[in-house]
């Protein structure tokens, strides 16, 4: 089998297959290494045998990882062209201009108004504000 060939196995069985011959073992060669039964092994790959403690010995043996499959990585905003990040700010935008039961309070002129509670400084902690930065600042 040429080097640059891949072959997708569907199941478990499938993909043992696949890996063992991949690796140049044969049946016998893998169950004196795993302690597998050698007819157990072409049963699994056959497949007769779906559940059996010996799958995961084989597939571990294999370097074979079964499971659910990591989930791809999660976009990073410098990869997203500047046009789409505009595009979902207009839509952002327009949703809080509507109404949409989303969306969130607005200001006067269409600004976003914080709720006290949420803003990025309170008020009493803002730089520059009386009340909350005259012992900090000598003021």
């Amino acid at each position: 089998m040429p080097l640059h060939s891949v072959i997708m196995a569907t199941t478990r069985g499938e993909a043992i297959r696949v890996e063992r011959e991949r690796r140049g073992l044969n049946r016998e060669q893998l169950a004196a290494a795993t302690g597998v039964n050698a007819k157990t092994i072409a049963r699994i790959e056959r497949g007769e045998v779906r559940s059996s403690p010996s799958i995961p010995r084989l597939e571990a043996y294999l370097g074979i990882r079964h499971g659910a499959p990591e989930p791809p990585p999660r976009p990073n905003l410098a990869d997203v062209p500047d046009l789409d990040l505009v595009a979902e700010l207009a839509r952002r935008l327009a949703e809080r201009r509507t109404g949409h039961p989303n969306s969130h309070p607005l200001g006067p002129e269409g600004y976003y108004r914080w709720p006290t509670t949420a803003a990025p400084f309170p008020e009493l902690d803002r730089p520059g504000n009386k009340g909350g930065n005259e012992a900090a600042g000598g003021r």
